[in-house]
């Protein structure tokens, strides 16, 4: 690692940390009467948003009934604050980082995930410490994941299920996961609350689809591509039209800023990146995703919402093997060499991702015509 990554790395963490620990400490004190009462405090740094998700979903299965704070370490652009609201358990966040925009770039400070140091973090957890009743329970991120992890093996019931980038990752917590939102799907318990009661004229009593359309790093064979759509929007042009002329408002999401808008249309479609207001944005992109009918999603995070809809279908989804309880439209691998798709259905989640990386293979996205196929079938049923 070079001397010189070493040290703007360590300048941005430390710039940004210690403008951003007073504000952290006012909200460290504010909430201080929620880290006193708690049985069990919950620590969340770096990851992705699915995961921010689908861990704090799973500890509240966990600890039900029990007095339990939750809290977030959230990276600007990456994650959506407002998360924290959408659950039914006590949780507050922290912003560890910022930007700043000079002469049309940005520039970004604090602490990231892959940061060399985290002072700001590793102040707020020993005030938290401090703080807290001798007998609460600290654990952090992944604490459940390893648990579940833990006892398929102990019992021997382990799915073998594994990241499909990294393959000594266990993932036997997934399929507990999918297990315990089917079981309690039907009970008021575990819903998720709507950060907002209606947007505009839309409503819950309208017909809402939530389209999440995921876009980095098109040209290269990483992890990050395998979950990318359609660099053109003209694919999903058709199939978006199909929705508006079947009666449904149309939430556009994603990190891509697709300059779209459909005119005349009593606000049936909203591309949610217009939205210039950050925190309504983070507000409207968890309405339109809890309160949807159907949601259409390229690989990602706010996929894991669909566990709670009535119907979720999944695009460009790869591999092909990798489970979620839903219909699937599968990417292609084309063998340049002998000019021909091959078969993925027989081939592991691990050797797909082994293959892709060879000079002769290349990752096909759906095309227009099949995404509109897909959906039309699957509407029907």
């Amino acid at each position: 690692m070079k001397i010189s990554y070493l040290i703007k790395n360590s300048i941005k963490t430390i710039i940004g940390s210690v403008l951003l620990f007073p504000t952290s400490l006012i909200k460290l004190f504010l909430n201080l009467k929620k880290i006193w009462d708690s049985e069990n405090i919950i620590i969340h740094f770096g990851d992705g948003y699915g995961d921010h998700f689908t861990h704090h979903d799973l500890i509240r299965y966990y600890f039900r009934g029990k007095k339990t704070l939750y809290i977030h370490f959230f990276e600007t652009d990456r994650h959506n604050s407002e998360l924290v609201t959408i659950f039914s358990d006590r949780s507050i966040f922290f912003k560890n980082n910022f930007k700043i925009i000079l002469f049309g770039k940005s520039y970004k400070f604090g602490e990231f995930e892959r940061s060399l140091i985290k002072p700001l973090n590793s102040s707020i957890f020993f005030l938290i410490k401090f703080l807290k009743k001798k007998k609460t329970r600290i654990s952090f991120y992944p604490y459940f994941y390893n648990k579940i992890n833990d006892t398929y093996k102990k019992f021997n019931i382990s799915t073998n299920l594994s990241n499909p980038e990294n393959k000594d990752s266990i993932k036997d917590w997934l399929i507990h996961y999918y297990k315990l939102v089917k079981k309690y799907n039907k009970s008021s318990l575990f819903k998720l609350n709507s950060p907002l009661s209606s947007y505009k004229t839309v409503n819950r009593n309208s017909k809402i689809c939530s389209i999440y359309l995921r876009g980095k790093n098109f040209q290269s064979k990483d992890f990050s591509s395998t979950r990318s759509g359609s660099p053109n929007l003209e694919t999903y042009l058709p199939t978006f039209q199909f929705l508006l002329d079947e009666g449904y408002n149309i939430f556009l999401l994603g990190d891509r800023n697709f300059q779209i808008d459909y005119k005349n249309t009593d606000l049936k479609f909203i591309n949610v990146n217009f939205i210039k207001d950050n925190k309504l944005r983070e507000k409207v992109e968890l309405f339109s995703l809890i309160n949807s009918n159907l949601l259409i999603s390229e690989t990602g995070g706010l996929t894991y919402f669909g566990l709670y809809l009535e119907k979720t279908l999944l695009i460009n989804y790869f591999p092909s093997n990798y489970p979620f309880p839903a219909p699937k439209l599968n990417k292609k691998i084309y063998d340049k060499t002998n000019r021909q798709y091959i078969d993925l259905e027989k081939m592991s989640n691990i050797d797909q991702f082994e293959i892709l990386k060879k000079e002769n293979f290349d990752l096909i996205n759906n095309e227009s015509d099949e995404i509109l196929d897909f959906v039309k079938k699957n509407l029907k049923k």
